[in-house]
């Protein structure tokens, strides 16, 4: 085994690392891991995919010129009808452009009921990230991808190592619910919000809590950030 290279603090911090790049400048890294959190019929698969169309035209997201890249959106939460009729309907209806390199499997061959912990899903999991060629990958819900207790921190290492392996070097933006809130704080810190083990929170880079009509961003690489999130007929969002 070659002795691995150290490097003191300031050179760590000044390394040219070209592997390190931004998808959306500022918010979504690649490599990296962003927690989309909401209550349900927040908006969260809709925020996603417009993230997720962003990319893969190269838009303008929050301000911020878009990377053009390939996405694998991995759907897991809602049935096949309510996507294409509920969902990329009426985004066409609306004149919402679906062109561009956004990839979902088919629904004849989509396999339901994942759990990342056993080899074959984990494996099908890797598999669609390599035929995807997918630089940022969205998974639908993270509570959809594994059996075990969301709770239990061993869990939760072990779900988010089976991640971190199957999107080594791509970005991804993982969905998950928020806890009940306490009606006395109505508005808790992203970090504080998402349900299940203080692991999940303490693992990614940022996370994105969309709750009552804003978009809270907390993240480990820049200040927070509070914008207005209004949802728009065609079910994404203006800010």
């Amino acid at each position: 085994m070659d002795m691995p290279r150290l490097v003191t603090l300031e050179e760590y911090r000044t390394l040219e690392r070209p592997s390190i790049n931004w998808l959306i400048p500022g918010l979504l890294p690649k490599p990296g891991f962003v927690l989309l959190i909401g209550s349900p019929k927040a908006g969260k698969s809709s925020l996603a995919l417009q993230i997720a169309l962003a990319v893969a035209q190269g838009k303008i997201f929050l301000n911020k010129q878009v990377r053009n890249a390939s996405v694998l959106y991995i759907q897991q939460d809602e049935s096949e009808l309510s996507w294409r009729v509920g969902k990329l309907d009426v985004l066409k209806t609306h004149g919402v452009s679906l062109a561009g390199p956004v990839h979902m499997v088919h629904p004849e061959d989509e396999r339901r009921g994942l759990d990342i912990l056993c080899s074959p899903d984990n494996i099908y999991l890797s598999m669609l990230i390599r035929e995807s060629n997918a630089e940022l990958v969205v998974i639908d819900v993270l509570r959809e991808l594994f059996c075990g207790d969301e709770n239990e921190s061993g869990t939760m290492k072990a779900v988010f190592d089976r991640i971190a392996a199957a999107t080594e070097g791509k970005a991804a933006l993982l969905l998950h619910h928020i806890h009940k809130l306490d009606p006395r704080f109505p508005t808790p810190r992203p970090v504080d919000a998402a349900r299940g083990s203080s692991y999940i929170s303490g693992k990614v880079d940022a996370v994105w809590l969309l709750h009552d009509s804003t978009l809270r961003i907390q993240s480990r690489f820049g200040p927070d950030m509070t914008v207005t999130a209004r949802r728009q007929p065609s079910g994404l969002f203006a800010f």
